[in-house]
């Protein structure tokens, strides 16, 4: 997205002709194909890494979720769209690392426990 908001502060230079302002623009959708492919493209054990998944730990399930990024929405036009993207990042960032030290505090709860069984018997 660095390279989208240089775009954009480009683009909303009132000094640029209407032909560098479309060559931006098709910088900017060039850059939006690629990362619609590493969108496509980001898979875990042939699985897409977005949507809702969820792992047996023990004694139940955790449920991961992770929204694909909207990045249609994308124009460097309007730097809000920027903004926003951003933010959605930074929400998915916040849940995988939530959800993260979820599992990893199940696992260590888990294995604290088979332990202590273990050292009982």
């Amino acid at each position: 997205t660095q390279e989208l908001s240089r775009l954009s502060v480009s683009y909303n230079n009132a000094a640029l002709s209407d032909q560098q302002k479309s060559s931006l623009l098709s910088q900017a959708q060039d850059i939006k194909g690629s990362m619609e492919q590493t969108v496509q493209s980001a898979t875990m054990n042939g699985e897409s890494v977005f949507g809702s998944k969820s792992f047996e730990l023990g004694s139940g399930a955790h449920t991961f979720s992770m929204n694909e990024p909207h990045i249609s929405s994308l124009d460097i036009r309007d730097t809000k769209t920027l903004e926003n993207f951003t933010k959605e990042l930074n929400a998915n960032r916040s849940e995988a690392g939530s959800s993260i030290n979820a599992i990893a505090s199940t696992l260590t709860s888990n294995i604290s426990a088979a332990t202590n069984f273990k050292i009982a018997a």
